[in-house]
């Protein structure tokens, strides 16, 4: 019996100690797939060998874990597109050509006593001017006018010694002096001195047959305007012009007349420079003219045939002529 039961207890333990190596090596295999293995797969698992018995050794293969493969990260460059600048086009700005006249700036000077009493425009002050000297040649009732000149134009220079005083001569005595020429007008006509029958447009300028006086803002380079007893003095300054003895200086034919060398039978051509006449007009209270003035700057370059010589010459000086009227 007892050996009966040494043979039984003998299969227990072999029976136990088979389902005890089984279970190792569950745990063994349970170990190796555990998830910490799978989550951390860059660490080396080290297993540690478990001996069953002191005759028998177990051999683990060590785990190869594989190493973790990162795909690299592949950054796309960044492809900046350049930014383009649309350059600014701006359309030039196009003015159509005005047809306008220039402007003319005239220097304007009026008597502080005028400022409240007329406009400081020289429009209007050359059409009150020209008003006033277009009416008092228009004017029919009785007045007289008195009348002087003075010429100064000498010779400067003369290409032929022989002929400069002769020539000297014939330029004096063509433009004359004379002084106190008397007229009585009334209706319109008048007598001068000397019974000759005359008009007021003979006498006052400009002295171009029926030529009313005309002076407009590009024919001036000033305008002086002041308070005189019983009226307005105007004072003109007229620009630089050029002429010739069959083209007269336009600016000076229009308001004062010119001076007409075409008579004068010694000159051949010449070229006149009037450099800035100068007309001074006072206008009464009733609106007609009591006194005019006229300065005429002009120097004559010219070339004619005298005592059988050709000669070149210039001539320089000034015509001066003055009025007064009443009324």
């Amino acid at each position: 019996m007892n050996r009966g039961i040494k043979a039984i207890i003998a299969v227990v333990v072999c029976i136990w100690i088979f389902f005890v190596g089984i279970e190792i090596g569950n745990f063994r295999e349970m170990r190796l797939s555990s998830p910490a293995a799978e989550e951390n797969p860059g660490e080396q698992t080290q297993t540690v060998p478990i001996q069953t018995s002191a005759t028998q050794q177990t051999t683990t293969q060590p785990t190869t874990t594989k190493p973790a493969t990162t795909q690299p990260a592949t950054t796309q460059p960044t492809t900046t597109q350049p930014t383009t600048t649309q350059p600014t086009t701006t359309q030039p700005t196009t003015t159509q050509p005005t047809t306008t006249q220039p402007t003319v700036t005239v220097p304007v000077t009026v008597d502080e006593k005028l400022e409240s009493a007329i406009e400081q425009s020289t429009d209007k002050l050359l059409q009150e001017l020209s008003k006033a000297i277009n009416d008092t040649k228009k004017y029919q009732g009785r007045f007289t006018a008195q009348y002087n000149q003075a010429g100064d134009i000498s010779l400067t220079n003369c290409s032929v010694a022989r002929v400069e005083d002769s020539v000297d001569s014939a330029v004096k005595n063509y433009i004359g002096n004379g002084t106190g020429f008397s007229y009585k007008f009334s209706g319109g006509t008048g007598v001068d001195a000397q019974g000759r029958r005359v008009t007021p447009k003979d006498v006052i300028p400009p002295r171009v047959g029926d030529k009313l006086f005309t002076v407009t803002n590009d024919a001036v380079s000033s305008i002086e305007v002041k308070k005189v007893s019983g009226g307005k003095q105007y004072k003109l300054a007229i620009v630089p012009e050029t002429a010739t003895l069959k083209n007269p200086p336009t600016y000076n034919y229009n308001c004062v007349g010119y001076l007409d060398f075409s008579g004068l039978n010694s000159l051949t051509s010449a070229e006149l420079t009037y450099s800035g006449t100068v007309i001074e007009a006072t206008v009464g209270s009733n609106g007609l003219l009591s006194g005019m003035s006229i300065y005429m700057p002009i120097t004559v370059t010219g070339r004619g045939r005298m005592s059988g010589a050709n000669f070149s010459a210039v001539f320089d000086g000034s015509i001066d002529e003055e009025w007064s009227f009443s009324y």
